[in-house]
């Protein structure tokens, strides 16, 4: 009857070894979801924070450039202008025809400017767009895979969670059993 106790006592402190490492196994999950999910959360501010900059930079340049071609076209017109204004009042049916080339010109540069720079702001436009869509595209795939693991680790806990509400039933038994051979020695 001793041996058979001890049996018990002993089957009793492996089952409360293993509901402790289980116990310590599912903490040890939920740590490791906590970091996944403070990784993915660390790269995705990152990479925004990185498309933030960009952006800006592009639009920064963009703003330089365009401020550059006013800058110069105003400076060719106010040169042309002065160049022309002295002369002006002397010559002005023989200059007619020239002043009306040169606006000619400088409408059709200035269109041409506008059209280049159209453009480039589009194209500009076009890959900030195809970078958003990789990114999102990128930042879709993390969350589907989070969600994977997430999922996997879940599904790990669940079994965890009912072997370990076995384990603890077979310990309700056994505390059951041991109770009732406490109580009745001769019973057995």
């Amino acid at each position: 009857m001793t041996i058979e106790l001890g049996g018990f006592l002993a089957l009793a402190g492996l089952i409360i070894g293993l509901f402790v490492w289980l116990r310590q196994d599912i903490n040890n999950l939920r740590s490791e979801i906590g970091s996944v999910r403070s990784d993915l959360s660390g790269e995705i501010k990152s990479i925004h924070s990185d498309l933030s900059g960009e952006i800006g930079s592009v639009r920064s340049d963009l703003s330089g450039e365009i401020g550059s071609v006013r800058n110069d076209l105003s400076g060719e017109i106010g040169s042309v202008r002065s160049d022309l204004s002295g002369e002006i009042g002397s010559v002005r049916n023989d200059l007619s025809g020239e002043i009306g080339s040169v606006r000619s010109d400088l409408s059709s540069e200035i269109k041409s400017v506008r059209s280049d720079l159209s453009g480039e702001i589009k194209s500009v436009r076009n890959e900030i767009g195809e970078e958003i869509k990789g990114v999102r595209r990128d930042m879709s795939e993390l969350q589907d895979r989070l969600e994977t693991r997430i999922g996997a680790v879940e599904q790990r806990m669940g079994n965890l969670e009912q072997r370990m509400a076995h384990l603890e039933g077979l310990l309700d038994g056994l505390r059951e059993a041991i109770v009732a051979r406490a109580r009745h020695p001769d019973a057995a």
